[in-house]
């Protein structure tokens, strides 16, 4: 005995590429069901309030003249060092300037100037240009846009129900089925399917993503038969341990604040090569979030993690961050091009209200999980190697090594499949 639901297309996940998938699903007339582990509105990484701010990439072109979708996908390109399909990524650059009004026609807002009112934008990741538009409240703000569309277009919303397998007739996916909350097991038959999970962060000891962020999409999409693509690409990034785990913003690497281990004394020393400095290093952890190996920011995280292993006692314990020398008068008298001032009276609000009294005293970080650059291989429509299976958001791999949070939300489904499948069909396989 099982529950059946008929839909046209059914959206797997209801974070911020979920809700944009299912929007723009049923704005091109189709019948659109979500269905989601968790609650809706409360469920994915957009949601999870874990940083201060959600930097949106969009080259427009209104604060740097010289910025446009060009510039932008040769960033996107260098940064990926090959990884990257050129395809999606010029896709992304191309259709990322036109989303900024659609999600400000929401409610969306992304912060400006107070005195100016202009547009606070900033370099992100590797890029050559300051386009990085900033969201207060990392993605909640498009969360929060995004609920009142989905319920005024009446889309259907089955919570508290985990897929556990995708259906293929005749090697078309044709739906999929799960259990629900009471245990019972329940078949969405579909048109289109769309996975947009998440990642998979939750695989990890430590992680700075939500408790349903584990894996899910990519067992899903492998066991019906989609390939995957550069599944060995795991983002980590630097986090604060405690009392709360956050990100920890990049920026803050500009006024060189100090490391030190539990005994409170510095030790990034210990870990350099000859001919590399300590000013070195936190220069370039300024200009990027992630771990990467290109430059001598990687000596940050490495002698971290290394304090961290040979610590004795508890390891959140072990290495602190010490920004009580990072003031307002230090921070705005850094260079006029630095994105600290910018994004300062965010940071420190963010920080004191979850308890992290960084003006008082060093504050314990880590080294944690964050993203997954691979996923579901998908072509510019967002569809997978399995016909009428769609993904979309940090489930997806292959388009831009995940630089940039506007693609999380703007893999746009265009292309629909047959007429619906009567079910249960005369044969089905998994």
């Amino acid at each position: 005995m099982y529950e059946l639901i008929n839909t046209d297309t059914l959206i797997i996940g209801s974070g911020g590429a979920g809700c944009r998938a299912a929007l723009e699903a049923h704005d091109h007339g189709a019948e659109v069901t979500i269905v989601t582990k968790g609650v809706f509105g409360r469920s994915g990484p957009p949601a999870f309030r874990v940083a201060d701010t959600a930097g949106y990439n969009m080259a427009d072109g209104i604060v740097d003249p010289n910025d446009n979708p060009e510039v932008h996908f040769r960033n996107i390109m260098k940064a990926a060092l090959g990884m990257a399909y050129e395809e999606l990524a010029w896709t992304l650059a191309k259709e990322a300037p036109g989303t900024g009004s659609y999600l400000e026609n929401l409610g969306v807002r992304f912060e400006t100037h107070p005195a100016s009112g202009q547009y606070i934008e900033v370099k992100g990741c590797f890029a050559s240009r300051p386009r990085m538009h900033l969201l207060k409240d990392h993605g909640e703000r498009i969360i929060r846009a995004f609920i009142p569309e989905i319920r005024k277009r009446g889309i259907s919303i089955a919570e508290k129900t985990a897929i556990s397998k995708i259906l293929l007739l005749d090697g078309r996916c044709v739906g999929a089925m799960g259990v629900n909350a009471q245990g019972n097991p329940i078949i969405f038959a579909a048109k289109t399917v769309v996975i947009a999970t998440g990642g998979a962060s939750q695989l990890f000891k430590s992680t700075l993503t939500a408790n349903d962020i584990t894996g899910d999409g990519y067992i899903l999409g492998l066991r019906a038969g989609a390939d995957l693509v550069n599944m060995e690409f795991m983002q980590v990034v630097l986090g604060t341990m405690s009392p709360t785990r956050n990100q920890l913003n990049t920026f803050l690497w500009c006024a060189r604040p100090q490391l030190l281990n539990k005994d409170k004394k510095p030790f990034m020393e210990n870990y350099l090569p000859a001919g590399v400095t300590v000013d070195d290093c936190m220069e370039d952890k300024s200009k990027h979030f992630r771990f990467s190996t290109r430059d001598n920011s990687r000596f940050v995280e490495i002698a971290i993690q290394k304090e961290m292993t040979k610590s004795v006692g508890r390891p959140e314990e072990s290495v602190f961050l010490d920004l009580r020398g990072v003031s307002d008068e230090i921070v705005h008298k850094l260079s006029f091009d630095s994105p600290l001032p910018k994004v300062w009276p965010i940071v420190k609000e963010f920080y004191l209200k979850r308890g992290l009294a960084f003006e008082r005293e060093p504050i314990p970080i880590g080294c944690f999980a964050h993203a997954i650059n691979g996923g579901l291989k998908i072509d510019v429509h967002g569809r997978t190697t399995i016909q009428g299976l769609f993904a979309a958001g940090e489930v997806a791999g292959g388009r831009t090594g995940k630089i940039d949070w506007v693609a999380i939300c703007w893999l746009v489904v265009r292309c629909w499949g047959p007429e619906r499948v009567e079910w249960p069909p005369k044969k089905c396989s998994t």
